[in-house]
């Protein structure tokens, strides 16, 4: 018989080449019989034999499905590794230090590739530049801001200048 228990998180993401612990209530990882990545080379389970605690690393860009035998029970999360990389008018940032210039009246598009969660955005300065729930931004008026968003816990930004026509 296979039960699910619900994880302590629905949903884990991870950034690549990072690493989580996953935990399901009433299982001590420890003591678990057995832990699986579905995908493991999107998400590897660290470890072999009892030396298996639960912590997963992020190998790749995808979804993998984590499965833990403890006392004849299975219990299943998903995980979803993701590689996080700012995208700004089609130009991809690899580190977080990206520059762009826009004009006053300009609309351009910013994001963040290959993620699995909602992106939410912000701007340091919304009277210069201001940027949508889709993350479409438009210049307001001449002055530097920067446009941001979180993902696990790491912030992506741009710094934007914008000048007047």
């Amino acid at each position: 018989v296979t039960v699910s228990p619900v994880p302590t998180k629905a949903v884990t993401y991870i950034t690549k080449g990072k690493a989580e612990t996953i935990k399901f209530p009433r299982v001590k990882n420890s003591k678990a019989d057995l832990w699986s990545s579905s995908e493991p080379d999107v998400a590897e389970v660290v470890g072999s034999g009892p030396k298996m605690n639960g912590k997963v690393t992020a190998k790749a860009w995808g979804t993998s499905d984590i499965t833990c035998s403890y006392n004849g029970i299975l219990f299943e999360t998903t995980v979803c590794a993701e590689d996080p990389l700012t995208v700004f008018d089609g130009k991809e940032y690899t580190d977080n230090n990206g520059k762009a210039d826009m004009t006053v009246g300009e609309i351009k598009q910013f994001g963040i590739k290959n993620i699995h969660q909602t992106a939410n955005y912000k701007s340091s300065k919304p009277k210069v530049v201001f940027i949508d729930e889709n993350g479409c931004v438009y210049a307001r008026s001449k002055g530097q801001a920067v446009i941001s968003t979180k993902v696990n816990n790491k912030t992506y930004k741009i710094k934007i200048t914008v000048k007047e026509n």
